[in-house]
């Protein structure tokens, strides 16, 4: 009798104890038969949301690429595992809804009889929905900050081909005199001058990434200097390159002496200071003076400058025997530009034909020399082949300039003009609109394509668009 209470009231126990476990299980698999729609329409929900931020995400280091930046590790690896889960969610959300509609017709038959084959599949399919939209806020919850690269390793570097370099007499000429008084140890600093647009920056970079000079310095520094230069930018610029953290350091003086003690430690060290308007106090930015590096052996700092004034240069204490002129090309190298970023576009046997030649060259004229003019020109007559295009767009170049022109400093006048053509002649309205929008960011920056994304749907520059991810391909364009 005792062993029968004893079992009933274990019995009890046991019912009290696992009914309320029986109960939310119950519950559990009810809410997901109930929510078997609302789930899926979440993972696809929630699918949109990662294909952005993995865009934003490809897009900034898309940008970095240029500066030579590439993704540190953990943003490789969250694109990796990103990728991973995308392929899951494709999956099931590509492939299975097919796999129901071929097994659609014969569950019709075998679950009138058996709903519960129906039920249960609508159970497993949104636990599965419900378990990958999860997974999906927590990996958008591991997304990489704004810094998701980093300066490529300089034993990771090679020399850059450079079409404005290659086989241009003048260029490669002027290039080796400065690498001569670069391997000068009497030389403590080199000047660059020359018009804008005449191609200072693409010549400093070659320099930077030639063999030679990788060997010969422990550091390359290339900062970019406004005509308004900021010192916390410039700060910042050089930070960045030797990894130098600055965070929460917001007077100028404190981030200077930290920047200066960091530098001093580089044996050899080459800075270069692109782009400079006027004077620059190497010791407020937190440089060491290049002369107090010579005082120890087997130890110095050279600096390198490009500007567009001569005096610049000599301003900053350059000797004039190592300050030099960058000129404008030749008519042949010009030509050879211009037919090299043309590419296959124009066929061998079209460059027969004289009229083309002949507008070739009234173009090129037009021009004046200047490399980024050329490669401008170039790439808006990649799309157009035909004689009457080239014909067009050779009138509209050759017509009086706009007065605008006067408003802008700094803006030459042969860029603007090929600029200003091209634009007339943009077919496209909405590229038009865009174009003037990409004009409203300060000098040297990297837009965005979300900015751009949020921007066009704020200026209604979107048609037919109905939903973030056709706004970021729209923008992207």
């Amino acid at each position: 009798m005792d062993w029968l209470c004893l079992a009933k009231a274990a019995g009890n126990a046991a019912n009290e104890t696992c009914k309320p476990i029986i109960l939310d299980k119950l519950t559990e698999c009810y809410s997901y038969i109930k929510n078997y729609k609302e789930n899926k329409t979440l993972l696809e929900t929630k699918y949109d949301l990662l294909t952005i931020a993995k865009k934003e995400i490809d897009s900034s280091v898309e940008h970095e690429v240029d500066n030579l930046r590439v993704p540190k590790e953990g943003t490789k690896r969250w694109l990796e595992d990103v990728s991973k889960l995308m392929e899951e969610v494709d999956e099931r959300l590509v492939k299975k809804p097919k796999d129901d509609e071929e097994r659609k017709g014969r569950d019709m038959i075998t679950c009138l009889r058996r709903s519960r084959c129906n039920l249960c599949r609508r159970y497993d399919m949104s636990k599965e929905d419900k378990s990958k939209a999860d997974e999906i806020d927590a990996i958008i919850n591991r997304k990489p900050n704004d810094d998701v690269t980093e300066p490529v390793s300089r034993s990771d570097l090679k020399s850059i081909p450079n079409e404005f370099l290659k086989g241009l007499r003048s260029r490669v000429k002027l290039m080796e005199e400065i690498l001569k008084k670069l391997r000068d140890d009497q030389v403590k600093a080199v000047g660059i001058f020359g018009m804008g647009a005449i191609g200072k920056t693409t010549l400093v970079t070659e320099i930077s990434n030639h063999e030679e000079i990788k060997s010969m310095f422990e550091e390359i520094i290339m900062v970019e200097i406004s005509e308004a230069p900021n010192m916390e930018r410039i700060q910042d610029q050089i930070a960045e390159k030797i990894g130098l953290k600055l965070d929460g350091m917001h007077s100028v003086d404190q981030r200077r002496t930290k920047l200066y003690n960091r530098l001093e430690r580089v044996s050899k060290l080459l800075i270069i200071l692109d782009n400079l308007w006027a004077k620059l106090d190497l010791s407020k930015v937190g440089i060491p003076e290049p002369n107090k590096f010579h005082v120890e052996p087997n130890k110095f700092c050279k600096i390198l400058v490009t500007s567009r004034e001569k005096n610049v240069c000599e301003a900053m204490a350059i000797s004039k025997d190592n300050v030099f002129e960058v000129t404008p090309l030749d008519y042949d190298e010009s030509k050879q530009i211009f037919r090299a970023r043309l590419g296959a576009k124009i066929k061998d046997n079209d460059w027969e034909d004289t009229q083309r030649v002949k507008m070739e060259k009234r173009m090129l004229n037009r021009c004046g020399g200047l490399p980024l003019a050329i490669v401008a020109l170039a790439d808006v007559l990649k799309n157009e082949e035909s004689l009457e295009a080239w014909e067009h767009f050779t009138s509209e170049l050759e017509k009086p300039m706009s007065n605008s022109l006067a408003k802008f400093r700094g803006v030459h006048r042969q860029v603007y003009s090929i600029l200003e053509t091209s634009y007339k002649l943009m077919e496209d309205e909405k590229k038009k609109r865009f174009f003037l929008l990409a004009c409203l960011f300060p000098f040297g920056t990297s837009i965005p394509i979300e900015d751009m994304m949020r921007y066009g749907i704020g200026l209604e520059l979107f048609e037919n668009v109905d939903n973030l991810i056709k706004a970021m391909e729209q923008a992207n364009r």
